[in-house]
């Protein structure tokens, strides 16, 4: 009986033990056992993949009569091989097997297919000591999304080098390190040049190259192509482009013997100049001059040739701009008075007017050339006459006083009188006739008048004043049907001032008819009177329908009146008429101070049918009682200001009556996909003052403040309904008390009732940050 007992405890072992043999501890313990069944690999991919980029495939050992399939004590080697596709299998690791399953990394790379190109691929799997068992995955699809990276730097200058990084990459964003082909530049949906064109030479997929661009614009892209595979492609980011670098002239100045004048601008960024002299040893700093300065008379020098340079730096010292010329002291090169005409050049330098000079036929100015005017005189194109200044960035044509000393308005300007031989300008391009190009004027009252249609590029107009009347450093008065193209142009520190009752327009430009300007940069501008006067566009005034701003900088404009008194709109610039295009432009720092019933610090529209689109208004500021607008004013009932930049723009009341409309007023007008943020007034409407039912809709309008008022973001100052709906609010999406609205309902009660349905609780994307989304807010640069 022991012996049979023994024997069956003997079968039962032996049986238990074959059963276990591929059996973990915990299937024992729930008494699973199994033996024998299927044996086999099984891989799972995803799908899709990125050509080029490491993803992982998952290879399980299986056992039909294991628990849950799986093989767990499989230990064998695997190999994995392509079996279907065009294209390698590269950099096959495993992490090693793990209770039944392997982790392997694979990368699958194809040159030969084109951008956004889909392949289908199979992997198989093989037991490297038992070639009959294998397994193939899942179909998995390839996809190539290779493309380029292009990071300029934010900000560069017209025709000045600037290093570029371009980077293969994959969609990923992870470096395409086997890419070493060409690409090729352009710029992007808009004018101008890039050179070089092509970029080659990249080591692991990355090429640095330094660049110049020859156009100035706000919101550049620079597009980079694949040579043999256009589908290959890439957008860098955006960046500004300004106008200007140093320009800097040296000449003698004959009303001082013995001397030379040094004149310079300051490109943007810089507020430093570092004035350097080599007399024959090196460069010497003889001087350090901040902005507005911008000229130096060098004194007591022998008669030899002086090397001089001027850098041009920030306040920190990191932006360096620099320019060096070489003259000796002298007498007068050519003295000229009376008619003129034929071609004046450098060689003639300088030119000493001593008396009213008029150009009847055609004067060609040539790059270099330096005009010296005598106190109280002028250059006049009379009837039927021509004037060609034509000078370059870096060697301009100089028009400036003959005074040791200058000052604004020591003598009479450029003026083109009725009948003159104007512009002749198509599409905003110079076609034939007079213009001004490279050409800096300064010291004159005012810089240019113009009665005709007028060209101006690549110039600077600065240090003019005109006393009395309008237009500071451009007096454009012209009949309907003529027109103003100013490009690439620096319009600096001009005025227009009265110690007495005068109306003034335009401290630095103004113009009655359709202006367009480009790319320019309006700073420092101003106009003042003294008491019960009307002031309008510190920077810029246009009077004429269908004008275009575009890609400029309107800085630091000033309106103010010495006497607390009415009426100032418009600090940066003034826009009456209709129809007109304001886009990618700067308004930053412009103010109105010491008056009441003022309106729109940075930007006051007139008319009807404009489009204010893509731009930064900036810490702009209005001191003035019953005002309204800090950054921006907007009459009429059918224009629309979408996606702006909106911030940090203030309305105060300077003792008077409260002020309202930190960011904006408007009257029956519609503001959408705007970044409104940070603005503040003394009085209601922290955000905006609306009135005749204006339409706000889509905006991120918070972190405002006002002063004396709950209402943080919105004034409604007129009975009517208004669209409030789908704007952010800082947060609360319902209460208008807790969103910062005053209306009908609320407590103290304003005329208008908002309507603010569909509030969001979270801000939305900026489009500097987002510009794909088509609820973005704000500009893109």
């Amino acid at each position: 009986m022991n012996s049979l007992l023994r024997q069956g405890f003997f079968l039962l072992a032996f049986i238990f033990a074959l059963a276990c043999k591929n059996t973990s501890t915990d299937d024992l313990l729930n008494f699973k056992f199994f033996t024998g069944g299927n044996k086999g690999l099984k891989i799972s991919a995803p799908s899709p993949i990125i050509v080029g980029q490491p993803f992982t495939i998952t290879v399980t050992a299986t056992n039909s009569v294991m628990p849950n399939g799986i093989e767990k004590n499989y230990a064998n080697n695997v190999n994995l091989a392509l079996q279907v596709g065009g294209g390698t299998l590269t950099s096959v690791t495993g992490g090693g097997w793990n209770s039944g399953t392997q982790d392997f990394t694979v990368v699958y790379d194809n040159p030969s297919l084109s951008l956004y190109a889909t392949e289908v691929i199979l992997i198989k799997a093989t037991d490297a000591t038992d070639q009959t068992t294998s397994a193939f995955s899942n179909n998995i699809t390839a996809i190539c999304q290779k493309q380029f990276k292009i990071t300029v730097p934010a900000v560069t200058f017209k025709d000045q080098p600037f290093s570029a990084t371009i980077t293969a990459t994959n969609f990923d964003n992870s470096t395409n390190t086997a890419y070493n082909g060409t690409a090729n530049l352009s710029t992007y949906l808009q004018i101008g040049t890039v050179s070089p064109t092509s970029v080659t030479g990249f080591v692991n997929g990355v090429a640095t190259v330094s660049l110049t661009v020859s156009e100035s614009f706000t919101n550049l892209q620079l597009k980079a192509v694949d040579s043999l595979n256009s589908l290959l492609t890439g957008l860098s980011n955006t960046f500004q482009v300004y106008y200007d670098a140093v320009s800097l002239s040296v000449f003698a100045t004959p009303a001082l013997p013995n001397s030379l004048r040094l004149e310079y601008t300051y490109p943007t960024g810089t507020n430093t100049a570092l004035i350097y002299r080599d007399a024959g040893s090196g460069l010497q700093l003889l001087a350090t001059q901040n902005s507005p300065a911008n000229f130096y008379i060098d004194t007591g020098l022998a008669a030899q040739n002086y090397t001089y340079q001027v850098v041009a730096q920030n306040a920190s010292g990191t932006i360096q701009y620099a320019a060096t010329k070489t003259a000796m002291p002298g007498a007068c090169g050519t003295s000229v008075t009376g008619a003129v005409s034929g071609t004046w050049t450098a060689v003639g330098n300088p030119y000493c007017m001593t008396g009213n000079t008029t150009v009847s036929g055609t004067l060609t100015i040539n790059a270099g050339t330096v005009i010296l005017v005598n106190p109280t005189f002028s250059l006049t194109v009379q009837s039927g006459g021509t004037l060609i200044s034509q000078g370059t960035g870096t060697n301009p044509v100089v028009f400036t006083s003959s005074n040791t000393a200058p000052v604004a308005g020591d003598w009479k300007g450029i003026i083109f009188a009725t009948g003159a031989i104007g512009s002749t300008i198509t599409s905003d391009n110079y076609i034939s006739g007079s213009k001004i190009d490279g050409t800096r004027i300064s010291f004159a009252g005012p810089g240019i008048t113009t009665a005709e249609s007028l060209y101006i590029d690549n110039s600077t107009i600065q240090n003019n004043r005109n006393a009395l009347t309008n237009g500071g450093g451009i007096y454009a008065s012209m009949p309907a049907g003529r027109q103003l193209v100013i490009k690439n142009s620096l319009i600096l520190n001009n005025a227009t001032a009265s110690p007495m009752w005068a109306s003034l327009w335009g401290g630095g430009i103004y113009s009655s008819q359709r202006t367009a300007i480009y790319s320019s940069r309006i700073s420092g501008n101003s106009a003042t009177t003294h008491k019960q006067s009307v002031l309008l566009g510190g920077g810029i005034y246009i009077g004429g329908a269908g004008s275009v701003l575009s890609s400029n900088q309107i800085l630091q404009n000033n309106l103010s009146e010495i006497s607390d008194s009415c009426c100032l709109a418009g600090a940066g610039a003034r826009i009456d008429g209709d129809n007109h295009t304001i886009t990618g432009n700067t308004f930053r720092g412009n103010s109105i101070s010491n008056s009441f019933l003022n309106n729109g610090a940075a930007l006051s529209m007139g008319g009807n049918g404009s489009n204010i689109t893509n731009n930064i208004f900036d810490a702009n500021t209005m001191i003035g009682h019953s005002s309204s607008g800090a950054a921006v004013s907007m009459g009429g009932t059918t224009n629309t200001f979408t996606r702006n930049t909106v911030i940090n723009n203030i309305a105060s009341s300077g003792g008077g009556p409260d002020s309202q409309g930190g960011a904006v007023s408007s009257t029956g007008n519609t503001l959408t996909y705007n970044e409104i943020r940070g603005n503040s007034a003394q009085g209601c409407g922290g955000g905006l003052n609306l009135s005749s039912s204006a339409i706000a809709t889509n905006n991120n309008i918070y972190f405002g403040a006002s002063t004396n008022c709950f209402a943080t973001a919105v004034v409604l100052n007129t009975v009517g309904i208004y669209d409030l709906t789908a704007n952010y609010w800082g947060g609360p999406t319902s209460g208008l008390t807790s969103m910062g609205i005053c209306d009908s309902t609320t407590t103290p009660v304003c005329p208008g009732t908002a309507t603010v349905t569909g509030a969001v609780s979270t801000a939305y994307p900026l489009c500097k940050v987002a510009p794909s989304d088509p609820n973005c807010v704000g500009a893109n640069f």
